[in-house]
């Protein structure tokens, strides 16, 4: 008998003994160190043989899903980063990624960084990072723009002033 077995992630990553109840039977399996997506694990019971595909499960946490061998994970940005750009570290399942934010990123964005998702038989999956975007009061859009390492607020206010008068121009 061939089962499809989700597992969580950190279980695939870890190694542990777990617990399953196939057809009435309850049957302790192993899963190994650093499992792989798609990795069959097979168990021959009193009753039958069974060939266990082990798959990572779809929830990981409440912000990081898992899509196929993709990792899909939701970060809270500041509108500031999606205006001007930004890199940020990206918490996953294997440590901290780099992703780069480009200037001017719109909301509905997705950014894939190739390699870094779940691993699986034929290589590895991507991460695909969307954003939750935190839009600030009027208040702390100006607290996020005095501290921002980002933006020169004087440089920005002098463009915008330029810009202003080169309209009066025309």
């Amino acid at each position: 008998q061939r089962v499809k077995l989700e597992v969580p992630l950190d279980v695939m990553l870890k190694g542990d003994l777990i617990n399953i109840n196939i057809n009435g039977s309850d049957i302790a399996i192993q899963i190994p160190e650093k499992c792989l997506n798609g990795f069959e694990i097979k168990k021959k019971t009193d009753n039958f043989d069974l060939v266990l595909v082990i798959v990572a499960a779809k929830r990981y946490s409440n912000d990081t899903i898992i899509v196929g061998n993709d990792i899909v994970k939701s970060v809270r940005v500041n509108v500031i980063d999606l205006i001007f750009g930004n890199n940020i570290k990206v918490d996953t399942p294997f440590g901290e990624v780099d992703v780069v934010i480009p200037e001017s990123t719109k909301k509905d964005t997705r950014i894939m960084t190739p390699n870094k998702g779940v691993p699986h038989i034929n290589g590895v999956g991507n991460l695909i990072v969307q954003f939750d975007i935190n839009i600030p009061s009027k208040d702390e859009f100006i607290d996020l723009l005095n501290n921002s390492n980002t933006v020169d607020l004087k440089s920005l206010i002098s463009d915008i002033e330029k810009d202003k008068t080169d309209e009066n121009d025309i």
